[in-house]
């Protein structure tokens, strides 16, 4: 089983970009192995709903209040250094590596 934190926002030029090819991905290739998390760097509730909704999001969405504090957890942990970051965790919570340019790879790993 594989976590994916998707770090992006609805006002960053590259993940809007991005966020369609992640959304055809995971449509492609969504089964029990892994799920997608969304962690907005958006600055209001509205903004993540409204970017989530309009790119057709279909995975789970961190609740706006706790971004903050995961963020304070988990940001160096996993080596987000920009958005967006496309990071993934193995069952045990082993961070694997960014795989924002490496969905093929991502691919055969969740199959």
């Amino acid at each position: 089983k594989y976590y994916v934190f998707y770090y992006t926002a609805s006002w960053c030029g590259p993940c809007k970009r991005f966020t369609p090819s992640l959304v055809d991905w995971y449509n492609d290739n969504k089964n029990g192995n892994f799920e997608i998390f969304l962690i907005s760097s958006d600055r209001s509730q509205q903004a993540m709903e409204g970017y989530a909704k309009k790119n057709k999001m279909p995975w789970p969405h961190l609740y706006f209040d706790k971004v903050k504090e995961f963020k304070t957890d988990f940001r160096s942990k996993h080596g987000v250094r920009g958005i967006p970051t496309l990071i993934v965790c193995d069952a045990d919570g082993k961070v694997l590596g960014n795989y924002r340019s490496r969905l093929d790879t991502l691919s055969n790993m969740v199959k």
